[in-house]
């Protein structure tokens, strides 16, 4: 007996269990099932719920430990892992027993996070202001780095890290020119600014590494 498969009742189903799969992960304290408000317009084009992406980068599990804890003790294999994310692919045969166990096992470690407090997150900012308002902002969370800067509205750049921490950075700037060298320049910003007043430059940072310095100089020709 054959089936059509692309009736749209099937298509409907799997709208449904999306839908209600999403509503019970938004409670998740230290895990983040991303969703569209996650995505700037520069991002991505568009967003697919039916690509299930999982973020870790506020724990100290990258996405493929979690990967491995869901094939080893919940029998769940994701697509792919890479960095602090891990992407599940869901389809029109998924049922709504899988995406409850999904979540069922999301939550239960989660939980496991909290009781071992496995949910310290680095970040630092490096925010540039003109006449107090802001203009450039350099972010960064354990798992990404992110550049935003105003032009005529905000735009973003954001690039993905592996290593455990960031252990170096530097960063040089004049009056209208803005360079970040991360980790000894595996990482790369580069950006021009145009303000119209004086500059105010702020670092914002918390680590775990009670030996963090900063040191600021003032370079001239």
């Amino acid at each position: 007996m054959c089936e059509d498969l692309t009736e749209p009742r099937y298509f409907a189903d799997l709208e449904e269990n999306l839908t209600t799969f999403y509503r019970k992960v938004q409670d998740l304290k230290h895990l983040k099932v991303l969703t569209e408000e996650d995505f700037s317009k520069e991002e991505g084009y568009a967003f697919d719920p039916t690509k299930i992406l999982i973020y870790t980068g506020d724990t100290d599990m990258t996405g493929k430990e979690l990967m491995d804890i869901l094939r080893k003790d919940w029998d769940m294999e994701l697509e792919m892992a890479s960095g602090y994310y891990a992407l599940a692919l869901t389809g029109i045969m998924d049922t709504e027993d899988g995406f409850f166990s999904l979540s069922k096992a999301l939550h239960t470690i989660d939980e496991q996070m909290k009781k071992t407090g496995k949910d310290v997150a680095v970040e630092e900012s490096i925010k540039i202001e003109d006449e107090n308002e802001k203009i450039l902002e350099l972010a960064v969370k354990k798992g990404s780095i992110t550049l935003k800067q105003k032009r005529e509205e905000w735009q973003q750049r954001t690039c993905s890290y592996q290593e455990e921490n960031i252990w170096k950075m530097q960063i040089y700037m004049d009056y209208n020119t803005f360079e970040v060298f991360i980790n000894d320049g595996k990482y790369v910003f580069s950006s021009r600014i145009y303000p119209n007043e004086v500059l105010r430059f702020m670092v914002d940072a918390t680590s775990r590494d009670k030996d963090g310095k900063l040191e600021m100089y003032s370079l001239s020709l």
